[in-house]
């Protein structure tokens, strides 16, 4: 029995010290890039909490939503024009399943006009006609002073995902001007 019971303990520990033993595969480091790496600006979206229901037709109600864009780089007083894509869904009514994976159904373009020469922290508010929602936005181009362009590709593109959340009295100044502009 004595034996029996050394032959155990002698085989458990030859088993964890092989476990304990280093592998001949070295350690894989994994780089994810930034989404936007290849964007030229930075930039941000924010929803507004400003919703506006307007009677439409025949007593339809037409849902609009405001997104705020910030931008910021140190080039972007060299910018003339930016053309932004928002994607969304569009404001029919509809039953989704709680589970449910919903994508975008509609997107609207928007260009937004920028004088060259200023410098720092640009914002531009953009009001939907067709959506219930943002559930992203782009850059699908710009245009810089000096003339040159930069288009979106697969290798450069520039995106951001507004946050699911809304704050309440989140609204532009009435000073400000929602216009597709900044």
């Amino acid at each position: 029995m004595r034996n029996a019971s050394f032959l155990a303990i002698l085989l458990l520990a030859s088993a964890s010290l092989l476990a304990q033993q280093n592998t001949t595969s070295s350690p894989t480091i994994f780089i994810i890039p930034p989404l936007n790496a290849g964007c030229p600006i930075d930039f941000t979206a924010q929803r507004r909490s400003k919703f506006e229901l307007l009677p439409i037709n025949a007593g339809q109600l037409k849902l609009k939503q405001w997104v705020q864009l910030s931008f910021s780089q140190s080039n972007i007083s060299k910018v003339a024009r930016i053309r932004v894509t928002a994607h969304g869904f569009s404001d029919k009514l509809r039953a989704i399943p709680a589970n449910a994976i919903f994508g975008e159904d509609v997107t609207e373009n928007f260009q937004l006009e920028h004088q060259p020469g200023e410098v720092g922290l640009f914002t531009s508010y953009l009001q939907t006609h067709n959506m219930g929602g943002v559930l992203w936005v782009e850059i699908t181009g710009i245009d810089y002073a000096d003339g040159s362009v930069w288009q979106r590709s697969k290798a450069s593109q520039c995106r951001a995902t507004p946050s699911g959340y809304l704050l309440a009295n989140n609204l532009p100044a009435q000073s400000e001007n929602p216009a597709s502009r900044f």
